[in-house]
């Protein structure tokens, strides 16, 4: 699934099928992903981030978004702290409610 990035200029999809994140990954990066034994990888390559989430559905979702959300406001330059967190805790929201409301 594809998901609504905006405000920042980023690309973002998420897949739960393995071997669908295998292929997507080689396209994304040109080679093989060392994934075994994860329950979860986040993959990027300019402003396009891949998350595959394999096992433990939402704990291990919590923690890619988390990896995801760290490196969008590191990419637009960002700094994550207690001045800002709230920025940050949206953000999340917004990107997890997307995930879960299409699970549903």
């Amino acid at each position: 699934m594809k998901l609504n990035t905006s405000p920042y200029p980023v690309h973002l999809e998420i897949v739960n099928d393995i071997e669908v994140f295998r292929k997507k990954y080689k396209k994304l990066k040109g080679y093989e992903p060392d994934i075994d034994g994860c329950r979860g990888y986040t993959a990027y390559s300019g402003n396009k981030v891949l998350i595959g989430i394999f096992s433990e559905p939402v704990p291990t979702l919590i923690h890619e978004v988390n990896h995801f959300c760290l490196w969008v406001f590191d990419y637009i330059g960002m700094p994550i702290n207690s001045s800002n967190s709230e920025a940050y805790c949206y953000y999340m929201d917004s990107i997890l409610e997307q995930v879960l409301k299409h699970e549903r």
